[in-house]
């Protein structure tokens, strides 16, 4: 089964991101009032020391650079632009594709009617009954809770505390 579009562009080949492109750039952000590009600098930082789900050390170390609403506000523009960037560079990987055909498999006996939800319910599924290795025998990584939690990111849930190897796995699929 062929998922829409995105196996026809399978042939295009990635480019893993360089350094520079990993890089903070002042223009690839939403501009905060009255901030400097070393501020930002700052908060971005402070998003990789700490991760995304450690917001009250982040506005710990940021308070003195923004008040609470600019950076919520920052953080959620910030956030937009990451997806839309991650989309761009996955939309034609194979592991799309076959999330794709999953949701298609769905579609195929009517969930697009009762469930908009096909994406998130395919990574559920896969963690349900995909036998991964244990964490112990993969370096750590938690293969169940990274598509639980992936699943539960995209319906906007919150999610299950990681370990730092499964973390490390997200961070380095989420950029490339």
């Amino acid at each position: 089964m062929d998922a829409p579009e995105t196996s026809k562009k399978l042939n295009k080949k990635r480019s893993k991101p360089s350094e520079k492109d990993q890089e903070l750039t002042t223009s690839e952000i939403t501009t905060i009032p009255n901030a400097s590009a070393q501020q930002i600098k700052s908060l971005y930082n402070a998003f990789i020391k700490y991760g995304a789900q450690n917001a009250d050390e982040i506005r710990k170390t940021v308070k003195h650079i923004m008040p609470s609403p600019s950076l919520e506000a920052f953080v959620n523009d910030f956030a937009i632009a990451s997806e839309e960037q991650v989309l761009e560079k996955v939309q034609n990987s194979p592991e799309f594709v076959q999330c794709a055909s999953w949701s298609e498999v769905l579609d195929s006996v009517g969930f697009r009617e009762t469930c908009n939800n096909e994406l998130p319910l395919a990574l559920r599924i896969i963690a349900f009954t995909e036998q991964f290795p244990k964490p112990e025998h993969a370096n750590g990584v938690d293969f169940q809770l990274l598509y639980l939690n992936l699943a539960n990111m995209m319906l906007g849930q919150p999610i299950q505390k990681m370990n730092a190897s499964t973390q490390m796995i997200l961070k380095k699929v989420y950029e490339g």
